[in-house]
């Protein structure tokens, strides 16, 4: 008898302990107790037990999180920041390596229609001296040299070279040397020694 009374007693005994457990949950839920920092004061109390500082704020576990959170997405900014320099800085590059680009190809353009120009004059050139050769192979000999003889010098030169050309175009004998044979000795002299060093008063422009 005395067993089943004991055996009753200890089992309201945990049945009251799990109420006021239940209870105090309840009231933890409900904000009415605050448990982690009730349960830090009765450790702080017993000696030689450290369970660290109290926690007074209870919501120091959401800061706390929210502390790491916005130090990641800091992290997170300084990187895209970081990356959104370089790729500002690359594509500062590319525009400089294409403004040089097109700055060589502008040259380039230049230089080509330079040269094309400068062979249209030349080909006009040659054409105006072969028509003027025409023209003095077609004179009497003597009124031909009376007029080379006051012409520039290394026109004249450009002249019997294109009545060269002439003459070995239709396989005759040139009138060239006839011609040189009839102006003055010093002149002739100069005349020939500038058809060997291919001299010629064809000055493209720049």
């Amino acid at each position: 008898m005395q067993a089943k009374h004991g055996f009753t007693v200890m089992f309201l005994l945990i049945l009251l302990i799990i109420v006021l457990l239940a209870v105090v949950y309840w009231f933890n839920y409900l904000g009415l107790v605050n448990l982690p920092r009730a349960y830090s004061k009765i450790i702080s109390r017993v000696p030689g037990i450290s369970y660290g500082k109290d926690i007074n704020d209870p919501f120091l576990l959401e800061k706390e999180f929210f502390d790491k959170l916005k130090i990641s997405y800091e992290s997170q900014f300084n990187q895209l920041k970081q990356f959104e320099n370089e790729l500002k800085a690359k594509e500062e590059q590319a525009n400089e390596k294409e403004k040089a680009i097109a700055e060589l190809e502008a040259s380039l353009k230049e230089k080509e229609e330079n040269i094309y120009r400068k062979l249209k004059e030349y080909d006009d050139y040659k054409e105006n001296i072969k028509k003027e050769a025409i023209q003095f192979i077609n004179m009497p000999p003597q009124e031909a040299v009376k007029i080379l003889n006051n012409m520039d010098i290394l026109k004249v030169v450009d002249i019997l070279r294109s009545m060269d050309e002439y003459f070995k175009s239709i396989g005759e004998t040139s009138l060239v040397p006839y011609l040189v044979s009839l102006m003055p000795p010093e002149r002739a002299a100069k005349l020939s020694e500038y058809k060997i060093e291919g001299a010629t008063t064809f000055s493209p422009a720049p």
